[in-house]
């Protein structure tokens, strides 16, 4: 089913900003972009129109974190911190840290993000992604730089992926 939305501006980003525009969508996807009027459609006011964000770099498993890590004079000293920290766990525990990833995510969500790409050690954040409605990769990250049987590490997260690796998100294996 086809619909046309009406903006102030309209941002394709493929080209420069449409001021008066709309955007055709059909079957969820832009078919046509334009200035002016156009018959039947839904004039949202004096706003924006974009596409959705993309977020390629999140680590929602850590958003317990925020305000807990101050900067510092170099990246060394910065992940040194960071390791303490986490190390140390969520203050109000699981639960606790479960309800930053909520927030994270619907902050971003509410910021017009649609995808990201999230770095997961723990795989805790595929539900919470689609809880709110985000799509995108999920990317486990094993850490563990002197690992007796490397491969059999890569095996064991593809097998913990099978688990957790479902639609909107696509899982991979980073290390």
């Amino acid at each position: 089913m086809s619909s046309v939305l009406r903006a102030r501006w309209v941002l394709p980003i493929t080209g420069p900003p449409v001021d008066g525009g709309w955007v055709e969508i059909d079957g969820g996807r832009i078919r046509a972009v334009g200035a002016g009027s156009r018959a039947g459609a839904t004039d949202l006011g004096d706003v924006a129109l974009l596409p959705a964000l993309v977020n390629a770099h999140t680590h929602l498993e850590l958003s317990w974190m925020a305000g807990l890590v101050p900067p510092a004079a170099s990246m060394n000293d910065w992940i040194r911190s960071l390791l303490r920290v986490r190390r140390a766990g969520p203050p109000a525990g699981e639960s606790g840290a479960r309800e930053a990833m909520r927030a994270a995510a619907a902050a971003m969500r509410a910021s017009g993000t649609a995808l990201a790409g999230d770095i997961t050690n723990t795989l805790t954040s595929p539900p919470v992604l689609a809880e709110a409605g985000l799509g995108g990769v999920i990317l486990h990250e094993l850490i563990g730089f002197n690992a007796l049987d490397p491969a059999g590490q890569v095996r064991e997260a593809w097998d913990r992926e099978k688990d957790v690796g479902r639609k909107p998100t696509t899982p991979g294996v980073v290390s």
